[in-house]
């Protein structure tokens, strides 16, 4: 019997403290500072998106990811 409890609450502290590194259970991945900014579209992603979905002339474009580009 006290070798069940001890396998359970070693496996449970492996699955809260995220399978062998650190981890609080009330945090995830996008708490981080740095991973916030990782997902972050570039203007020229959004002009490029804009342009697929016909919002924007050819020349429109070009206007605008000359100006983006600082050219």
């Amino acid at each position: 019997m006290p070798l069940l409890v001890i396998i359970v609450l070693v496996t449970v502290l492996y699955l809260v403290l995220g399978r062998g590194r650190f981890k609080l259970p009330w945090l995830n991945d996008s708490d981080r500072p740095a991973s916030r900014f990782q997902n972050l579209e570039t203007p020229l992603d959004i002009l490029k998106k804009r342009y697929a979905r016909g919002e924007l002339t050819r020349e429109e474009f070009e206007q605008m990811k000359q100006d983006i580009q600082g050219g």
